[in-house]
């Protein structure tokens, strides 16, 4: 049986038609990355220029890795976003200092049962279930999603692709879908006929 109202995230961007693309097209999120270490990383000036003036109500996510308080201060000061996605090993007490000021998301590594002790420490909106590895392609262990809802609303992440777009949306429990490596062309290289088709297949089950 398929879940009903989700939401699309989609993430990754580095170049603006891209962006203003899917947000035309009804994406209800729209990430970038603010870790330097990632193939898909852009910088705050990037980032503000990237998401100014988004059309329609696409949501700005940014996605940050144990960042510094600085790093933080600046995307809220310049940034302005929706949602501050954590994809790290972040201590509790800054998703809980952060939640005062911005939705807060936070991305965990599932595959085994034992990480789901890991994520009730935390504090936020959402959680994002993803790979071990943020951004490889790997899908997540779907069989334990459902646990992992029933401490916070989860988004399933981590290997969405067209081919299994449909599957991910019958995993059971979840708010919605973020699809990032399973959108390029290559590395923050979107494919904007794969994006308007995983679009439309989330809101044809609406």
């Amino acid at each position: 049986m398929l879940n009903k109202h989700l939401e699309l995230k989609i993430c990754g961007f580095t170049r603006r038609e891209d962006i203003l693309s899917a947000a035309e097209n009804g994406a209800d999120y729209a990430g970038v990355i603010l870790v330097s270490s990632s193939p898909r990383a852009v910088s705050v000036d990037k980032a503000c220029e990237l998401f100014e003036n988004l059309p329609g109500s696409t949501g700005k996510v940014c996605v940050v890795m144990d960042p510094s308080q600085d790093l933080l201060e600046e995307i809220l000061e310049r940034i302005h976003p929706d949602v501050i996605q954590f994809h790290g090993r972040e201590d509790p007490s800054m998703l809980c200092s952060y939640a005062e000021k911005v939705r807060v998301w936070k991305a965990l590594p599932l595959r085994v049962p034992q990480d789901l002790a890991f994520a009730e420490q935390y504090r936020c909106e959402r959680f994002l279930a993803d790979a071990e590895s943020g951004g490889s392609g790997r899908t997540c262990n779907w069989s334990l999603v459902r646990r992992l809802a029933q401490i916070r609303p989860v988004m399933l992440a981590g290997g969405i692709r067209l081919e299994n777009l449909e599957e991910a949306l019958r995993v059971p429990g979840i708010c919605g879908i973020d699809a990032g490596s399973g959108t390029e062309i290559s590395p923050g290289i979107k494919n904007l006929a794969v994006i308007k088709k995983m679009i439309h297949t989330v809101r044809s089950i609406q």
